[in-house]
């Protein structure tokens, strides 16, 4: 994302900005000339006089502070350039009328096997969100939802099940948020390797991860801040040693399936040669949604962050 150029008179260099002195011809010296032009007259006369020095200090004042206010106008309009941008990157999300979910809500909550299942209503929300208010689709989707975290265990993920894997630092929700608020989930792959995982914990890992971040963000929502979240796959250093093909499936099983249109970007940082043959198998699963991927440097990973932001560093 290339950022607004702004020219400043500040950035200019003081040689341009000032008028020259040294009127005299050719081979003159410009202090001879300025010596016979002071010639005679008293010091005290080269100084501005006492109003007129007021005057200029105050003018000058009022130059600085508009200069500043300027820097500050155009540092507000960088920003929402920026998030601008960020936001048509991302999912786009419509939005209903406050009556309309109510009364989708209400039917959900009755509709057959989910009563006791394990969908709370932020949940139930969601999945109306996700099927545009189609109650007997949302049924389904929660249904298989339930079905899915009873089958694999995923209800209540104990801690002490993922702490070993969480201690690896593979896969991290950050503390720090986007520009557009959203949560993040870091992944950092070199730290992935296929000869020493535990699938299945990785899994479990993936699960506790997605509902800690959805835990903030309703924990967050009555403020209205960003439902979705943001994933970041770190590839510096990528090898063969860490492409696991599984994993990334179930991932993309995940978001589809079980976190519909919870994952709003998806950003590849630094993708090596070696990643080609491993994205050339994922794009297809992905389908259209595979425009939510974004392959970036380094410096472009960091453009989703405030400025003093040190989430992701140079090696």
């Amino acid at each position: 994302m290339s950022c607004l150029a702004v020219t400043t008179w500040a950035a200019m260099p003081s040689w341009e900005l000032r008028p020259s002195l040294s009127g005299g011809r050719r081979g003159g010296s410009s202090g001879a000339f300025a010596t016979q032009l002071c010639a005679g007259i008293p010091p005290a006369a080269l100084r501005l006089p006492a109003r007129s020095r007021h005057h200029h200090r105050c003018r000058s004042a009022e130059a600085e502070t508009e200069g500043a206010d300027d820097d500050d106008d155009d540092a507000g309009t960088r920003r929402e350039t920026k998030l601008r941008e960020l936001r048509a990157r991302g999912l786009q999300l419509p939005t209903y009328d406050d009556a309309d979910l109510v009364a989708a809500m209400a039917q959900l909550r009755v509709a057959d096997g989910l009563a006791s299942g394990h969908a709370d209503d932020a949940t139930m929300l969601w999945f109306l969100k996700a099927c545009a208010l189609d109650v007997q689709e949302a049924a389904v989707k929660c249904q298989v939802y339930n079905e899915w975290r009873e089958t694999n265990s995923y209800q209540d993920i104990d801690f002490a099940s993922i702490e070993q894997e969480l201690n690896t630092g593979k896969a991290v929700l950050l503390h720090e948020r986007d520009l557009l608020g959203r949560q993040v989930v870091s992944v950092t792959l070199t730290k992935h390797v296929i000869a020493e995982r535990d699938l299945a914990v990785t899994k479990r890992l993936t699960v506790f991860l997605l509902d800690q971040g959805l835990a903030r963000i309703h924990a967050g929502a009555a403020e209205g801040e960003p439902e979705t979240v943001l994933t970041v796959f770190d590839l510096r250093g990528f090898s063969t040693a860490n492409a696991d093909i599984e994993f990334l499936k179930f991932f993309i099983k995940c978001i589809f399936t079980y976190f519909p249109k919870r994952v709003s970007e998806v950003l590849f940082i630094e993708a090596p040669f070696v990643f080609r043959p491993v994205w050339a198998l994922v794009k297809p699963l992905l389908g259209k949604y595979s425009s939510l991927v974004r392959f970036v440097s380094l410096d472009e990973a960091n453009e989703y962050f405030p400025e003093d932001s040190t989430v992701f560093q140079r090696d």
